[in-house]
């Protein structure tokens, strides 16, 4: 009875303040009313009025010139001023950037926003590449990790960029890799976020050849909430407290944090160890011929992080998975930060205090372990620059995001929001929300994307680059390929993504200059329809089933045409009549 009181009391305020007749001045109180002659607010804004206070006071709205002259324009209304400068603002062409001496000098000498600017991936693919040329004679010569011919002693890494849900993309790429056999001419494996769990399944090479990519296209969709969840979103935000989700008032004192967006314990823990469970054994022999290198970002250090085994960091599938939850952590939406216990810290992370950055909040002991660690995407987006500095002499470098896109967009407020709130107010890492607000993180990656572009185009034929400098080959979508999301949970959607980065992968580094450009038709006839036909519960392990999974839809309840009955009740009758 008192929660209806409650509602109409405030139904009835709402109601008189629209019906209130709007003042002589200023902004009135009914919503979407003014009146003709807004009165400045300049306090708001901590300004300070540069003539004296009867300036600022608005002329009397009664008072018309007699003629037409400039005080009748002065008298205009700002608000059409306000509209044709929005308007010019709009209409203003983006400044395109291809180099990355015009990058800095746009962004540090210009002020130029990264929304008034265009960087677009634009790669070229020769078959007298330096890197391709390596590929080619070792795929003939069958050589593998750590038994390479004599004279061999270039160090080829192989580097895949994360993105979410776009590493379906990468992981189209290390299976068209398989298939072209150029696997096993790369020394060593480089993952960046989720570009870490492909790396893993590249150097394990185990089971089928789609054992990895089924993780994305299958075993993600099928978590549904259990994996990405949007509900959670104004917590992260900081405003959990309008949530309309019920129990949140019980949420917002029981949890500091605040439940993820995007659950990286199902992936990890449920995906990785038991749904498609990365066998340890194999991936830790191979790892010895062929390292696997995980790039996670340092909250304190400021600089990327490269875990692996010869540094002490992982020698258990539980701490490969804790150091990819490191490197996947985007911020705001994943949870807290990592902190790798005194063992795992190893050689290669920086070991700090608790109480050094706020994690333990009251507490008196002075423990250590290591610095928080956050997404690559922080300071390493693509992880080339660790394998140049550990010694790579050719890299191939797997791209998520196609060619023909701008990587480089405005800032929106809510992601101000979601990094202020992350770094400064739950983290005390006030030069991180800066380092992410300013947007430093993705002018990192727009100077990424436009050094493979200038990269790409070394030609041996030529002679136009410097024989004792690293050569880089990127791997991307061609122009014209749709994007995925970060987010993404179309099994469709994603099933296709897989297919275009295999066709990349093959057309792009096949050692056979005959076999370029059939990747479409070889990715279609490796990833073939019927996958999609069948149900995604019908590639679990024997023994697991669709309703054992958490958040997985009843199979009771028919849900609605949406987008959960196409991921997981389409049967081959639907396909035949959506194509049609």
């Amino acid at each position: 009875m008192r929660e209806h009181i409650m509602v109409a009391a405030a139904l009835l305020g709402l109601a008189l303040l629209l019906l209130a007749p709007a003042p002589a001045s200023g902004f009135s109180v009914g919503f979407g009313r003014r009146s003709a002659h807004p009165a400045p607010r300049l306090e708001q804004w901590g300004l300070r009025a540069a003539s004296s206070p009867e300036a600022l006071v608005p002329p009397d709205p009664t008072e018309v010139p007699a003629t037409p002259g400039p005080a009748a324009e002065s008298a205009a209304p700002e608000k059409k001023r306000w509209r044709r400068n929005r308007r010019r603002k709009k209409s203003k062409e983006k400044v395109e950037v291809t180099t990355v001496e015009q990058l800095y000098e746009e962004v540090d000498v210009n002020g130029r926003t990264l929304g008034e600017l265009s960087v677009i991936g634009d790669c070229e693919h020769p078959l007298d590449h330096p890197t391709a040329e390596i590929i080619r004679r070792r795929v003939a010569e069958k050589s593998k990790p750590g038994q390479r011919a004599p004279g061999d002693d270039a160090v080829v890494a192989l580097s895949f960029e994360g993105g979410g849900m776009r590493g379906c993309v990468g992981a189209g790429i290390a299976v068209g890799l398989w298939y072209s056999g150029v696997l096993d001419a790369c020394d060593v494996v480089y993952g960046s976020s989720a570009g870490s769990l492909i790396g893993a399944y590249v150097v394990a090479q185990q089971g089928s050849y789609n054992f990895g990519p089924e993780i994305y296209y299958d075993m993600l969709p099928l978590g549904g909430n259990s994996f990405i969840n949007t509900a959670y979103f104004l917590r992260c935000v900081g405003l959990g407290a309008v949530s309309p989700r019920p129990n949140v008032l019980r949420e917002l004192f029981a949890s500091r944090m605040g439940s993820p967006v995007l659950n990286l314990s199902y992936l990890l823990d449920r995906v990785v160890k038991q749904l498609k469970p990365l066998d340890f054994d194999l991936f830790w022999e191979a790892n010895k011929k062929q390292p696997l290198k995980i790039v996670a970002s340092g909250l304190l250090s400021n600089q990327s992080v490269v875990l692996d085994s010869a540094a002490g960091n992982f020698g258990s599938l539980d701490e490969l998975t804790r150091c990819m939850w490191a490197s996947m952590l985007l911020p705001g939406i994943t949870g807290p930060a990592v902190r790798l216990n005194t063992k795992m810290a190893g050689t290669s992370v920086s070991q700090v205090p608790w109480l050094s950055w706020g994690e333990k909040w009251g507490s008196q002991h002075m423990s250590y372990a290591g610095e928080p660690l956050g997404d690559a995407m922080i300071f390493e987006p693509i992880p080339w620059r660790s394998a140049v500095k550990e010694g790579a002499t050719h890299v191939i470098a797997a791209r998520t995001r196609p060619d023909g896109v701008s990587v480089v967009s405005k800032s929106s407020p809510i992601e101000k929001m979601l990094y202020r709130r992350w770094f400064s107010k739950k983290h005390k890492l006030p030069h991180m929300a800066d380092h992410m607000v300013n947007q430093r993180h993705k002018v990192i990656y727009a100077e990424d994307v436009l050094r493979l572009n200038k990269e790409s185009r070394k030609r041996s034929s030529l002679g136009n680059y410097d024989e004792s400098e690293p050569h880089l080959l990127p791997i991307a979508l061609p122009l014209g390929s749709e994007e995925i999301g970060r987010l993404e949970m179309g099994r469709k959607e994603i099933f296709e993504g897989v297919r275009r980065g295999f066709a990349a992968a093959y057309d792009q580094c096949h050692p056979d200059p005959q076999e370029r450009g059939r990747g479409g038709i070889v990715a279609k006839e490796v990833f073939p329809d019927s996958i999609l036909d069948r149900l995604a519960e019908d590639s679990l392990p024997e023994g697991t089933y669709y309703d054992d999974l958490p958040g997985a839809a009843s199979k009771e309840k028919e849900p609605k045409r949406g987008i959960f009955s196409r991921l997981f009740r389409r049967n081959k009758k639907e396909v035949v009549e959506e194509e049609a």
